[in-house]
């Protein structure tokens, strides 16, 4: 499901979460930002959409541990070595080393999320329509 104000916006994120009201809180937190979001429940949904979305997808914002995949943050590992230039945002309550080798460029938000650092984070990893593999660390 994709949530835009405008359909010509080049700015896409995917948003990767199986708890509903997570998920579209943080759609919501993007929306506002300008962002055109597509949401996934599953680690099989948030695959299809990184072959459908095409340009424009600029990161992916996901829990560590999907429905459906083997191993806490191996979405995150498909993407960094699928998609290396996407900017790659890991929603968490555990601390970055409960959660196995993850790629050194994804940036770890402790659940629940706080709006300020999301959209800290999009804007750097955004901020001129090209991903950035290199965000902050929070």
């Amino acid at each position: 499901m994709a949530y835009s104000g405008r359909m010509d916006n080049p700015r896409h994120v995917i948003v990767a979460h199986q708890a509903p009201p997570v998920a579209e809180t943080v759609a919501l937190m993007l929306l506002v930002q300008g962002f055109v979001v597509h949401r996934a429940a599953t680690y099989q949904d948030a695959m299809q959409l990184l072959g459908t979305v095409g340009p424009g997808l600029l990161a992916v914002v996901a829990h560590a541990d999907l429905p459906q995949d083997r191993l806490p943050g191996t979405l995150l590992r498909v993407i960094s070595a699928l998609y290396p230039r996407l900017a790659v945002v890991l929603l968490s309550s555990q601390p970055r080393k409960e959660l196995g080798h993850l790629p050194k460029h994804a940036v770890l938000l402790r659940e629940p999320i706080d709006r300020t650092e999301l959209v800290a984070v999009m804007t750097i990893a955004t901020e001129d329509g090209e991903p950035r593999q290199a965000l902050p660390a929070l």
